[in-house]
């Protein structure tokens, strides 16, 4: 049994039928953080090209954001858009594609803004670039921008915007909710245009699907607003939701492409997060911008893969057991008081699960599920703080996810585990097909 150590686990996804997932941080100031995880470029537009925006407040200089809203805050922002109108600010990286699914979650802020904000974030899914690049000479390159900040692209890309202007200040026969979408073509970077046209939604003289979805809100200045958009290649769907983390309303759209836009090929793209402001605005803000993509990995005839659950710890208060989520403390380490949702270390946006065990005395949390399935899998992002200095031994494991059951054995019976050892090792321990148990050593 173990140990003092302090284990995160900070996102767990279950999986019958597994394939590659991968999540690229783009950017993550949240908690005072400044990480830039990939090479970009900055653009903005204010009538002609500008340099003046997108710009970054680190922690020393922050406090000019946020005193906008008589917000006291260090918080770290990347401003897309100044708090006035017609403005428009985005960043943009590339990544390689290989087909599956891809998906952009960002969380962001406003401060100022009119009396009814709008426009907001908007996400850039699949350009293809041919008169410009993601290069230092590219950064807030005046021969790139379009108005509105429709780059050129030898291909027709996807542009989603989540507008809270709309159900307020927009009310139209046809519109349902805050999102808009629009397939966009540039090929020679002078001269765009959005479709489909007349819009399906509105009719003429609007093109693309403009207040299309379900819920709507006005954020509060200094609300972090969780934004995920999804695309689907699989049934050319895209979906997306806006969450307001501090008051919990939403927003939310899915959309099916069939007839209107090609599923892409495998090739390298770039995808973008940007703002956008009119007559009305805000001082929108980014603090953290990901991409996941998932890569279906051939799986068996007939079979499909499902997620089983999923936690990244997001929805539970920071310092509670997450309960309330089906999870159970089975063995309490250093004490239940431990055993709790963190915001010092996550992966996932801002939260994680911590486990702190003692000295011959483990912390152990689990969550039941069941399935039929012959196959089954899982991913989790985990992390030990810190090791014991005098282990019990140094085979001995300091933190542990995996399968187990509870009621299989005394102390429970682990079918397969990723653990980190004493040692040093991160080792995979399971039980053959001999029925003994095994490791091997990452």
């Amino acid at each position: 049994m173990l140990i003092v150590v302090v284990l995160v686990i900070v996102g767990i996804t279950t999986k019958a039928q597994t394939g590659q997932t991968n999540t690229q941080i783009i950017l993550n100031l949240l908690n005072g953080q400044q990480y830039f995880g990939v090479p970009h470029v900055y653009l903005g537009y204010y009538g002609s090209p500008t340099n003046q925006w997108p710009v970054y407040y680190g922690p020393n200089n922050a406090s000019q954001y946020w005193s906008q809203g008589g917000i006291s805050s260090d918080q770290p922002v990347l401003e897309l858009t100044p708090a006035q109108t017609w403005s428009t600010g985005a960043m943009f990286w590339s990544e390689t594609y290989s087909g599956g699914v891809v998906k952009i979650t960002i969380i962001g802020t406003y401060t100022k803004g009119s009396p009814l904000v709008g426009n907001g974030f908007v996400i850039y899914l699949f350009l293809k670039p041919t008169m410009w690049g993601i290069s230092p000479n590219y950064n807030y390159s005046y021969s790139i921008v379009f108005e509105y900040l429709l780059p050129q692209s030898s291909t027709p890309y996807i542009g989603v915007a989540w507008n809270p202007y709309w159900q307020f200040g927009y009310r139209y026969s046809g519109a349902t909710g805050q999102w808009s979408v629009g397939l966009v073509t540039n090929p020679n970077g002078n001269n765009s245009s959005v479709g489909p046209y007349p819009s399906p939604n509105l009719g003429s003289p609007s093109s693309g699907w403009d207040g299309i979805g379900t819920g709507a809100f006005q954020p509060n200045p200094g609300d972090l607003i969780k934004i995920t958009v999804t695309y689907d290649p699989s049934n050319n769907t895209l979906s997306g939701i806006a969450y307001d983390m501090n008051t919990s309303q939403t927003a939310s759209f899915t959309l099916s492409l069939n007839g209107y836009f090609t599923p892409p090929s495998n090739g390298n793209y770039v995808f973008g997060v940007g703002a956008v402001t009119d007559g009305d605005y805000a001082n929108w803000a980014l603090l953290y911008a990901s991409l996941n993509k998932t890569m279906g990995t051939a799986p068996q005839p007939g079979a499909a893969e499902t997620v089983i659950f999923f936690d990244d710890f997001e929805s539970y208060d920071v310092g509670t057991f997450p309960s309330s989520g089906g999870w159970t403390l089975v063995w309490d380490g250093a004490g239940s008081q431990y055993q709790v949702v963190t915001s010092s270390h996550y992966h996932s946006p801002s939260k994680s699960l911590q486990l702190l065990g003692a000295y011959g005395w483990s912390s152990v949390a689990e969550k039941r599920f069941s399935t039929a399935a012959r196959i089954i899998g899982f991913e989790a992002y985990m992390m030990a703080e810190s090791y014991p200095q005098n282990p019990v031994s140094t085979y001995a494991s300091v933190g542990s996810v995996g399968f187990w059951n509870r009621d299989e054995a005394t102390w429970g019976k682990y079918y397969v585990t990723v653990e980190f050892r004493a040692d040093g090792y991160l080792v995979v321990h399971f039980i053959n097909d001999a029925g003994a148990e095994e490791d091997i050593e990452l």
